[in-house]
């Protein structure tokens, strides 16, 4: 494997990274893989190369070795890194794929989007990124699912990609799924579960407006807040500890499975 590697590091021009899997196949057989030497190798050829192994179901966030970049929460939800003292910055990756499989399968148990947007979003609430996984054809070409999926979250990002790529963690509560990130001047809030208006002959469940949320522990001074889809101003008050907003229901007709707010931060 070692020699594969030094013809790609050596031959392919400048790699962005390496992303090993199936590590815990030969679990409890010693340095089987030999990580001091993989690593160096690479480091030697690529220093900038980001090094990845993936961890499996059961060691979510864990790093492994030193050397490691960013951690993996396959098929689980991330949580945020504690990065004190740590000699470099430590990203994550969350992985997961768009059925039960990896590639193309036999299966037709196919996520929700909603369970895709909300893992997507969760993500961000940690500062991990998110690997989605499709499995193309053996001629390349897509089912009509999969590219179904593409187009709604696709459509979810036009509405919300800039919060998704600029935003930052900063405000995380276990338990909760509310939570907020921030970019340099702007701080955005992800709503979950929000009802839909309307009349209870044609609205499917609870559609009474959510009461005002909280947000603990939240001091950084707040200008104004409103949807990012519609452009709607949210109501707010602000104490000297807590913030809290008054999140409005979806118009009859809409549904984002998960709606951010865009708010503006006092400087």
């Amino acid at each position: 494997m070692r020699d594969s590697i030094e013809v790609l590091c050596k031959n392919y021009g400048k790699i962005g990274g390496f992303w090993f899997d199936g590590m815990w196949d030969k679990e409890g057989e010693g340095d089987i893989w030999q990580e001091n030497e993989l690593y160096t190798l690479i480091r030697k050829y690529q220093p900038d190369a980001m090094i990845i192994n993936n961890t499996g179901l059961h060691k979510l966030g864990e790093t492994g070795h030193p050397e490691i970049d960013s951690v993996t929460f396959e098929r689980g939800n991330p949580a945020p890194i504690n990065r004190e003292g740590a000699e470099k910055y430590l990203t994550g990756e969350v992985c997961d794929s768009i059925n039960n499989h990896w590639g193309i399968a036999n299966d037709l148990n196919f996520k929700a989007p909603k369970t895709i947007i909300e893992q997507l979003s969760r993500c961000r609430s940690a500062g991990a990124n998110y690997l989605l996984n499709i499995g193309p054809k053996a001629d390349g070409s897509l089912d009509l699912m999969s590219l179904a999926m593409l187009e709604v979250i696709g459509k979810w990002m036009e509405l919300y990609g800039k919060a998704v790529y600029n935003g930052r963690p900063f405000w995380y509560k276990e338990g909760v799924s509310n939570f907020a990130i921030r970019s340099e001047k702007n701080i955005y809030f992800f709503c979950f579960d929000l009802p839909i208006g309307g009349s209870e002959n044609v609205v499917s469940g609870d559609s009474a407006s959510l009461s005002e949320f909280k947000f603990e522990d939240f001091v950084l001074p707040v200008k104004n807040i409103r949807w990012m889809d519609n452009g709607e101003i949210l109501k707010f008050r602000q104490t000297e500890t807590d913030l809290y907003i008054a999140f409005t229901n979806y118009e009859y007709g809409t549904d984002f499975c998960v709606r951010v707010a865009k708010g503006d931060i006092y400087f």
